[in-house]
């Protein structure tokens, strides 16, 4: 689409210059022109092609330097014309730096541009500057460089709207990849909670700082049994929606990390009565759900474990006394919360 804007650009100029050349008498200019108007007729149907692209910008590049290059050798510099060999520089970086399988596209480019730039000044070295055409008086030479400055400075702009927003999109494709490799290194991607890695690193902002907060460690209960009678996609249903409910739940007063298989870690703020309120209310709420799957209904419960900061100072062991209460829970019935003060 953007080398077709350029295109379309390039035949809407070459369209002006036939008619100008052609006011003024100066035949070769306005059917060169012509020729111009041709290549990028053709060119702008077909530059979409993926395998000619590479074809008509070469094309294009050739046609602009041959044209300034005419022109400065047939009416001089002071015309303007020498203009277009100039806007064409930057046009040869944008394009190496679109066209991804263009090798060792920064030397091609600066090679181009010297052949452009000793084109340009050599032509303006030795041109006849108007002598054949006396038609050309000081205003028209004066009105066709302001015409020449507008188109390139229009020109310019067009490339550099193009190049910033092709910056724009790059950029905004890397931010999208950076969140999601930091999605995948920090969180599930079944359930969307932190995972084990990431849990460890909040665990360290909690440690460092003055907040009372608990670990709580559950499990579902009899999850197997889930899996085995219904399915994994039934079982994986059901962690999303457990962990749904437990995020809810704890909001902005805690972190909810799946720690592995069908355990949830959580890291509450505050004492450990609130976080034994808080844990006893979503365990109430785990226990009413049903999850409708096929033609019936499928319902858990859980069994939380919980350990207070004041109980240790390591992560690794608040988990393991956390640990050890969950399992206390599983062997006194299940769906239970258990903390030293029941």
């Amino acid at each position: 689409m953007r080398y077709r804007v350029v295109f379309g650009f390039s035949l809407s100029i070459h369209t002006v210059l036939v008619f100008l050349f052609y006011a003024l008498g100066i035949k070769l200019l306005a059917y060169f022109n012509v020729v111009s108007v041709l290549i990028y007729l053709v060119g702008m149907l077909t530059v979409k092609i993926k395998k000619l692209t590479g074809l008509w910008l070469a094309v294009m590049f050739l046609e602009v330097v041959a044209h300034a290059s005419l022109c400065n050798y047939l009416l001089g510099w002071g015309y303007g014309f020498s203009l277009y060999g100039l806007m064409i520089i930057p046009v040869t970086y944008y394009i190496s730096y679109m066209e991804k399988n263009v090798k060792n596209a920064s030397a091609g480019s600066t090679i181009l541009s010297g052949i452009d730039l000793a084109a340009v000044v050599t032509t303006c070295l030795i041109g006849r500057n108007g002598a054949d055409y006396p038609q050309l008086t000081l205003a028209a030479e004066r009105a066709i460089f302001a015409m020449n400055m507008c188109i390139c400075a229009l020109a310019l702009i067009i490339y550099c709207s193009l190049f910033i927003n092709e910056i724009r999109s790059a950029a905004d494709v890397l931010e999208e990849k950076n969140k999601e490799l930091d999605f995948l290194a920090n969180y599930d991607e079944l359930t969307k909670l932190r995972n084990r890695h990431h849990m460890s690193e909040i665990f360290d902002a909690y440690t460092n700082g003055d907040r009372p907060y608990c670990v709580v460690l559950g499990d579902i209960d009899d999850f197997k049994h889930v899996n085995d009678r219904y399915g994994h996609q039934c079982g994986d249903d059901i962690l999303v929606q457990i962990a749904g409910i437990i995020t809810r739940s704890v909001g902005n007063h805690g972190v909810v990390c799946r720690w592995g298989g069908e355990e949830i870690l959580i890291i509450i703020t505050g004492e450990g009565d609130y976080a034994y309120e808080l844990m006893e209310t979503i365990r109430r709420e785990i226990r009413g759900f049903r999850m409708p799957f096929n033609d019936t209904e499928v319902s858990v419960t859980m069994t939380f474990g919980i350990s207070d900061h004041t109980e240790a100072k390591s992560f690794e062991k608040l988990i393991a006394i956390s640990d050890s209460r969950l399992y206390e829970g599983k062997r006194s019935g299940k769906n239970r919360v258990v903390f030293r003060h029941i």
